[in-house]
């Protein structure tokens, strides 16, 4: 890497940093570029150099969070198949997504979501960026399901794309129901979608 790549590199690092720090403090609606920039100790147009728009940045921000390689992927589990355990894969690929959700307060979330919405076209990446994170979600979890079939040991008949599908549903649904329940916990949200994922998973694997 030259000193310019690595300055370029570094630049970036801290443009996020800073950001994510600012988001975390006041929330989305309320952070600015000129804060970002400010925090960053780097000029607006430089925080533009690399950035579209504020949207652009938090998207990003969630992204780099939720990066799984195949070490995430919890095989780990697999070659020790007992009762529930495939199961217990798809909880372990959803509390790492979950530790992400936990990462921005609910009313940070709540705003992300009625911005996304209510202004669709002016929200346009922020809209895109969160569609790209779920369909991350879907490719991991179906990924981990291949995986799983092929060691046998998930039956042959059983649909991959159409479980990870489900998965998703659970967790969006769920997920939805955290942000607007001012009571529910990050606990309970996982105790909802593990409940779920029981009712709809179990039995559904290779007995051994």
């Amino acid at each position: 890497m030259t000193l310019r790549e690595r300055k370029k590199k570094e630049t970036r690092h801290s443009i996020l940093s800073a950001s994510k720090n600012v988001f975390l403090t006041k929330g989305y609606a309320q952070t600015t570029i000129d804060e970002i920039a400010e925090k960053a100790n780097v000029g607006v147009g430089t925080v533009y150099n690399y950035f579209q728009s504020k949207a652009d940045i938090f998207i990003t921000i969630m992204s780099d969070e939720l990066v799984l390689d195949e070490t995430d992927i919890p095989m780990s589990l697999v070659g020790h198949l007992k009762p529930n355990s495939v199961i217990d894969c798809v909880l372990t690929l959803v509390s790492r997504y979950l530790q992400v959700i936990k990462l921005v307060q609910k009313e940070v979330w709540q705003e992300l979501l009625g911005a996304a919405t209510s202004n669709p076209k002016s929200e346009k990446t922020l809209l895109d960026g969160m569609f790209q994170m779920d369909d991350r979600f879907i490719d991991k979890t179906e990924a981990m399901f291949q995986q799983l079939k092929k060691e046998q040991l998930l039956h042959h008949s059983f649909a991959e794309k159409e479980a990870a599908y489900a998965v998703y549903s659970v967790v969006l649904t769920q997920f939805i129901f955290y942000i607007y329940r001012s009571e529910c916990t990050t606990e309970e949200l996982y105790e909802r979608i593990k409940s779920q994922i029981y009712f709809i998973f179990d039995g559904k694997y290779t007995e051994i």
